[in-house]
């Protein structure tokens, strides 16, 4: 994985993270990660923060951020969704994330990382 990761960055390629690595090529892995895209769970697991509420998963956002990562997306307990990008926070709310399109295959999270990628791949 770390390999795959390192070529596409090498590459221009953007690389999206949608689990947590073992511990012993986290560190390494996370500055090749363009997206990542975690729960609370995995994101105290993913920055060793402990995760209790909006204020502590900004903080593991930060960490993440200051490893490398771009762009983070957490889906929160309480159904919201919390987007860093562009050095910017946006809050979603439950209400706007749910899944409208194909029968709930293709929630809007799923949308706006499809977009976020497009975005950032244009020439």
């Amino acid at each position: 994985m770390l390999n795959i990761a390192k070529t596409a960055y090498s590459q221009g390629k953007r690389t999206v993270l949608c689990t947590v690595p073992e511990e012993k090529i986290r560190r390494k892995l996370l500055r090749y990660v363009s997206i990542a895209v975690f729960n609370e769970f995995q994101m105290g697991k993913a920055t060793k923060v402990t995760i209790d509420g909006l204020p502590s998963v900004k903080t593991a956002t930060l960490r993440l951020y200051g490893r490398g990562v771009e762009t983070i997306i957490v889906k929160m307990n309480n159904g919201g969704t919390l987007i860093f990008a562009d050095e910017n926070f946006q809050l979603l709310e439950a209400h706007q994330n749910k899944a409208t399109a194909l029968g709930g295959a293709i929630t809007p999270e799923l949308k706006m990382i499809m977009e976020m990628i497009n975005n950032h791949t244009k020439p």
